[in-house]
């Protein structure tokens, strides 16, 4: 609500009558809050001793970002040294009638001025415009134009005149010109002179050279280059580069074709010295196979390009050298595939290898179950005893506890009084199994947009196990080292899990891609990108905009926070224990460093130049 007063405050300081109506610096105005702001509103700065016009509908000065929404007021003290007063504009005035007077009987009026040179021409001008002009001269082809302050321009007209002077026109009789006729010049009598152009026929000789020239545009030879060619108009030759060899060709008649910096296909040739350039359709052609760069006909055991494409003379080769092969190769019908042949030079069959390996195998049994009698001192504190299979077998000591039999119903596979005590000693001293260790090569967290190529495992166990996994990954029982292969750019948890029959154990790593917050003191911006971005201080993981973020502010620099758009929205931030408004900035398209795009919110602190501050979000 406003305050109304009957009569006004006399005060008699020297200060302003209130803060934000005079600043000591334009830094120090630009960076007042808007929101302590009418929506219209002037004040004066001590440091350029000017009045600037703060409006809320304003956007940043991009000429001079220093003002921000503010703009200077102009108005009451204008220079107007380049101005006439009054009395300035009569002397004007009577100057030019003078002039006119004087020249009257020279120049006449507008409907009667005759320019027959180019001297008529500048002393007409002169009179004219002498009331800003001092003179103009005409000389080799210049006009050279002198302005009453003393400045001159040179203006170079040869483009537009001819070596003959302007006078000879008048030789010809122009009322005598007919419809249909043209001016020509006769070198000879040096005159000019009206003749009658035979439209019809010019017409013809038009469609006959077009003719031609269609003929021989369709007889013309196509030549392939690496770009736009040149033309040499003093040769009359074609200079272009194939293969990046240079070329020159006499007849140029041909079209070059080549491939503009976009990929189009274009082609150019010149006609009597005029070049003819065409968009060939505007075919994008970088998906096509060029015949001269990318296929090959040369045949590489191990070829450092693997690009090429191969062509008949390249497969006419690969076929000799398969043929070859194969002549190194057995034929299938050669293979033996019985024990009885008779034949010499031929080869046994897989399996024959296997029935002979199943006879070696019996034989082994059978002699393994002889009874090796011979006596040496192998056998020495060995006895003699007969096995379960009632055959006599050398044994230690009268008979290792691995050689005596038991019976147990409960347990069938204890078989041996060794196996029995090993058992009973398994469960007296069982241990479960536990996952000492389990590592990986790589972090845990990487940047949204990243990719992991392979990533390198390693563990250790207490014990011996019977079983094992590990996500993704092909483990056997023994392994305690494997590798995940597969590029990976998204969360994901490997699960180490074991067993040794009777219980198991599991632990587990994970690798998580996140946004990042980046923070950092930094002057205002003419334009919010990715590299503003990038080029702010410090940066951090998270998922949440929730933390303390230490900047440092110097000079007309801002504390600034940008984070992903999808985080809850950063409004306001503590600052030693008080709460501030953050200025909302702009939401950007913003690619991070590992070529990642999403939406990024960027907001500041209101007051540059804070030094070294903490902003919590909380």
């Amino acid at each position: 609500m406003a305050i109304s007063m009957l009569d006004n405050i006399g005060y008699k300081g020297q200060k302003p009558d209130n803060s934000r109506s005079s600043f000591a610096t334009i830094a120090e105005m630009a960076s007042y809050p808007e929101t302590y702001l009418a929506n219209i509103y002037v004040t004066m700065v001590e440091e350029t001793g000017k009045q600037y016009m703060y409006q809320r509908s304003n956007t940043v000065d991009l000429e001079h970002p220093e003002l921000g929404k503010w703009r200077e007021l102009s108005g009451g003290s204008a220079d107007l040294t380049n101005y006439y007063n009054k009395v300035e504009v009569d002397d004007l005035v009577k100057v030019a009638k003078d002039i006119a007077d004087e020249n009257a009987t020279h120049i006449g009026s507008m409907t009667s001025l005759a320019v027959d040179t180019w001297t008529d021409l500048v002393t007409a001008i002169n009179a004219l415009y002498n009331s800003f002009m001092s003179s103009i001269t005409y000389a080799n082809k210049k006009m050279t134009i002198t302005y009453r302050n003393g400045n001159s321009i040179e203006i170079d007209v040869s483009p537009i005149i001819t070596d003959t002077n302007i006078e000879e026109f008048k030789n010809v009789a122009i009322e005598d010109v007919e419809d249909g006729q043209a001016l020509s010049y006769d070198s000879t009598t040096s005159k000019w002179t009206n003749k009658t152009i035979d439209l019809a026929k010019v017409l013809q000789d038009a469609k006959d050279y077009t003719d031609v020239e269609i003929v021989k545009a369709q007889e013309s030879n196509s030549v392939a280059c690496d770009e736009k060619p040149s033309y040499d108009s003093s040769t009359d030759t074609v200079t272009y580069k194939q293969n990046g060899e240079t070329k020159t060709e006499d007849d140029t008649r041909s079209w070059f074709y080549y491939i503009d910096d976009e990929g189009f296909a274009i082609q150019t040739r010149w006609i009597n010295g005029i070049e003819f350039t065409i968009d060939v359709g505007a075919i994008d052609l970088s998906d096509y196979v060029n015949k001269t760069t990318d296929i090959t006909g040369v045949f590489e055991e191990n070829p450092t390009d693997l690009t090429k494409i191969p062509n008949l003379q390249y497969m006419q080769t690969l076929r000799l050298v398969l043929i070859t092969a194969l002549g190194k190769k057995i034929n299938t019908t050669d293979i033996v595939n019985t024990l009885n042949s008779e034949a010499t030079d031929k080869p046994l069959s897989a399996n024959q290898g296997k029935v002979l390996d199943g006879k070696i195998t019996e034989l082994a049994e059978t002699v393994d179950g002889k009874l090796d009698m011979q006596q040496d001192e192998s056998h020495a504190g060995k006895v003699v005893s007969v096995g379960e299979d009632g055959k006599l077998i050398f044994t230690d000591g009268g008979g290792a506890a691995e050689n005596v039999s038991y019976e147990n119903a409960s347990h069938t596979n204890w078989d041996t009084v060794k196996k029995a005590l090993d058992g009973i000693i398994a469960k007296v001293e069982y241990v479960k199994p536990e996952i000492t260790s389990f590592t990986k090569s790589v972090g845990d967290v990487f940047e949204i947009g990243q990719k992991v190529s392979s990533i390198d495992f390693a563990w250790t166990l207490n014990k011996e196990v019977t079983s094992q996994t590990l996500t993704d990954c092909t483990v056997t029982v023994d392994d305690r080292t494997a590798t995940y292969n597969t590029e990976l750019s998204a969360n994901k948890t490997f699960t180490l899990s074991v067993s040794d029959g009777e219980n198991s154990a599991s632990k587990s790593l994970s690798i998580a891609f996140r946004n990042k917050i980046y923070f950092g003191g930094a002057t205002e911006p003419s334009d919010y990108d990715s590299a503003f971005i990038l080029g702010l201080a410090k940066n951090q993981f998270a998922t949440t905009c929730k933390g303390s973020y230490s900047v440092s502010c110097g000079n007309n620099e801002y504390g600034y926070i940008a984070y992903p758009k999808s985080f809850t929205k950063i409004s306001t931030v503590w600052i030693g224990g008080f709460e501030y408004e953050v200025v909302p900035c702009a939401d950007i398209s913003f690619t991070n460093a590992s070529g990642y795009a999403s939406t990024y919110s960027i907001v500041r602190t209101s007051k540059p130049s804070l030094g070294s501050i903490v902003m919590e979000v909380k």
